[in-house]
């Protein structure tokens, strides 16, 4: 006997195998309409990736702008892992009791406007609880410090997960659930009355999309996704000015930001550097003209000029895969940082190697590289590879010319200097750089309250970027004018041979 598969059969059958297929029959609240009228799912571009997102990694952080529909595709997720997955447990925590009940309507409301060959037998329906006969469930919850302790859940989700107050105390409730194969979610917009915090800090030490990609642990880790308020059609720059025509600075910057940096930057009061100076830097960012050695790259965006100016400076990580080495070079008669090496994985030996193989190329100019405890052993193998203009820092302030101890040394004072003097050069717009990741650093740096206004990285954020390129501007009265030269082997990158190679990222840049 054939069994006669219809219409309905297969819808269902797609829509339980696809969550994208699922949203085509999703119907939701128009918030925008009295009464609140249902309206279809639109399947908004940002929509359609987030949902791909979410059907590949388990665990996501979405930092995001306001009302850009991401909640309601949390609620379709919910709801579709509950009904299409036999005995399973979402568990959603909200900000408080009422968001949590408000997230679990939201479920409902798309549930009993499904067709009814897609929707599950609902044996639980509380103001709490949403059940099926197949025994999953989905539980609302407020996200009090208790929740979520002793549940074990299929997916996890935590929206406005920046404004719980016991967001890491139920991190560390969920993570053996997470742990044992389950999915977690956050999503948030970013709270601007915080300095910092455990989302931001989450945020922060997340893969990109693209390094989860390379990364052969990816599932293991979680991945940032960010959405800022122009990513829902229909919205440009006259309707953001209306919308946040109230707002102060801080409040429209996180509400409907442009960009994960400024969503994430600290409070205008306490931020360290110039915010419209990063403001524009980030909107200026550029792709390097030349990247060249084996990953982690030397990268490069501007040329060597006959008869300009240089300095470097490098700060050597305190241990791979925690701080970045960061070694930039900068042209004093341009302003911009036109080359750099930023990375968490160079050992001090390999910082120096690849640091004067880059030196090369601008004429090998005044380099200073700070003598903290890895710093001394890049100072080392600079000095074994021939570096010929290492920075000696003075024996003292009153004799300048005299050289004393090879390196940067640096104390409050230096710091106190260093910073100062870097402060005004973002302001005046005398230094600019190109690294989007470097000037990112920027916007995590702050006058810390707690520390008489010090300046240094907020929590969970990094200031090895500012630091480079503040040691650079400390260069200045150091540099000398580039020659003309055929570069000699230190400059070749090529000589490495295995080591390093060249890629030209634009054809219009080869050197």
């Amino acid at each position: 006997m054939v069994t006669q598969v219809t219409m309905t059969d297969l819808e269902r059958e797609l829509a339980k195998r696809r969550f994208t297929e699922f949203l085509t029959f999703v119907k939701i609240q128009n918030t925008d309409s009295e009464g609140g009228a249902q309206m279809a799912f639109e399947k908004w571009p940002h929509l359609l990736t987030s949902a791909a997102i979410l059907e590949k990694h388990r665990r996501v952080i979405f930092l995001k702008a306001r009302q850009i529909g991401i909640t309601w595709l949390m609620a379709a997720y919910a709801l579709w892992t509950a009904t299409y997955h036999d005995g399973a447990v979402v568990l959603v925590l909200s900000k408080g009791e009422n968001e949590a009940k408000t997230f679990l309507r939201r479920i409902k409301f798309i549930h009993s406007r499904l067709p009814e060959s897609l929707q599950g037998v609902v044996v639980i329906d509380s103001t709490t609880e949403f059940g099926f006969k197949s025994e999953s469930k989905i539980t609302a919850l407020p996200a009090t410090e208790d929740a979520g302790r002793s549940e074990t859940a299929t997916l996890v989700l935590q929206d406005e997960a920046d404004y719980h107050k016991h967001l890491e105390s139920n991190f560390a409730a969920v993570r053996p659930t997470v742990d044992a194969g389950g999915q977690h979610i956050m999503a948030s917009t970013s709270n601007y009355e915080t300095i910092d915090s455990f989302f931001k800090r989450m945020y922060r030490r997340a893969n990109t999309l693209e390094g989860t990609e390379s990364n052969h642990d990816g599932e293991s880790r979680y991945v940032r996704v960010f959405f800022g308020w122009d990513v829902r059609p229909g919205r440009d720059t006259e309707w953001r000015s209306e919308v946040t025509a109230d707002y102060d600075q801080d409040q429209r910057d996180k509400e409907y930001p442009e960009s994960e940096e400024q969503a994430l930057a600290p409070p205008q009061a306490i931020a360290a550097f110039d915010s419209a100076a990063l403001a524009s830097m980030l909107e200026n960012a550029e792709e390097p003209l030349v990247v060249k050695g084996l990953p982690p790259d030397a990268r490069m965006w501007r040329k060597f000029v006959i008869g300009d100016k240089y300095t470097a400076f490098t700060d050597t990580s305190h241990g791979t895969g925690k701080d970045f080495a960061v070694t930039v070079v900068y042209n004093c008669v341009t302003g911009l940082i036109v080359a750099d090496i930023k990375s968490n994985t160079l050992d001090p030996d390999a910082l120096a190697l690849q640091s004067v193989k880059l030196l090369g190329e601008y004429d090998n100019p005044i380099w200073g590289i700070e003598d903290n405890d890895w710093g001394i052993q890049t100072i080392k193998k600079a000095q074994q590879l021939g570096y010929r203009q290492l920075y000696h820092r003075p024996i003292s302030t009153q004799n300048q010319n005299k050289k004393g101890q090879v390196g940067w040394h640096t104390s409050e004072s230096s710091r106190n200097s260093l910073y100062g003097d870097l402060q005004q050069a973002v302001k005046d717009r005398s230094v600019t750089m190109f690294a989007r990741d470097g000037i990112a650093q920027f916007t995590q740096t702050i006058k810390n309250p707690d520390k008489n206004g010090r300046v240094e990285a907020i929590e969970g954020g990094h200031d090895d970027y500012p630091l480079a390129v503040g040691g650079a501007l400390q260069m200045i009265r150091y540099a000398r004018k580039a020659r003309a030269h055929s570069f000699t082997p230190a400059g070749d990158f090529s000589s490495m041979g295995a080591f390093l190679t060249e890629r030209v990222v634009q054809t219009k840049s080869r050197w």
